[in-house]
């Protein structure tokens, strides 16, 4: 059996100090996270993924939808508001343990960008769906969103961010100014690296709307150039362009 990185990510953390109360050394964060690295490597995803995607494609086509694959222009990450003792979390697909945007999150994205920039609020209503809200007679829109999964090879690599303003960041009643005399504190984090791709796919909710697909993924791929998907995308994590390849790998 090989291994499953995203379980080993989120349970068996193990550099925690053996004294209670004690504090971690400075490198453990990032020391797990190589360890990370190297089982995903070991674990040897890409055929499982492989087969994912083939049976995918074929669901797709089945049902009248449309796949598009998009490159990742820098590093990607999304997931990092999860709970983690690293601090900052990472999205694991739990079957195949790979990195993957959930197609609820391409979804929001997707919706905002429609009510933002790419038509209108009445268009996102339509696509997908009122938004929850009081009195509002919730119905499904026309699509179905699916997730996101990276094509092999997916390459893990370990990022940092170093915040300057912890004390203000800390928050509290009172916070102090985000001065610049604080001590910058280097916190690793997981991404993929950058040229990654992605396959993107969409389904009409019924047949006879298969015919707006065209559009729809048309507006995809301007959203993924200039908005972006996962987290820290207003850095410039997470903006795709589109690829020739498409479909099953």
């Amino acid at each position: 059996m090989h291994p499953n990185p995203g379980l080993y990510f989120d349970r068996f953390y193990d550099v925690w100090p053996d004294k209670w109360g004690t504090k971690e050394e400075p490198t453990a964060k990032a020391l797990f996270l190589d360890r990370v690295i190297t089982c995903a490597k070991a674990a040897k995803t890409d055929d499982a993924l492989k087969v994912m995607l083939d049976r995918r494609q074929k669901l797709v086509d089945s049902r009248y939808g449309q796949s598009a694959r998009f490159k990742s222009d820098w590093r990607w990450t999304a997931g990092l508001g999860r709970s983690s003792p690293v601090e900052n979390g990472f999205n694991w697909h739990h079957s195949l343990g790979v990195p993957y945007l959930p197609g609820s999150s391409v979804k929001g994205m997707l919706r905002s960008w429609y009510e933002t920039w790419g038509g209108s609020a009445d268009d996102a209503k339509a696509l997908f769906g009122p938004r929850p809200g009081k009195g509002v007679d919730l119905t499904a829109g026309r699509l179905i969103v699916l997730d996101a999964l990276p094509v092999p090879e997916v390459k893990l690599v370990r990022d940092v961010m170093t915040p300057h303003y912890g004390p203000y960041y800390a928050g509290g009643d009172n916070p102090p100014a985000p001065g610049d005399w604080y001590s910058p504190i280097p916190i690793p984090f997981l991404t993929l690296a950058p040229g990654q791709v992605f396959d993107f796919a969409i389904l009409p909710r019924r047949p006879q709307d298969r015919g707006i697909l065209d559009e729809v993924m048309t507006q995809l791929a301007a959203a993924l150039e200039w908005i972006g998907a996962g987290a820290k995308t207003a850095v410039g994590y997470g903006r795709f362009t589109r690829t020739d390849g498409k479909g099953a790998s």
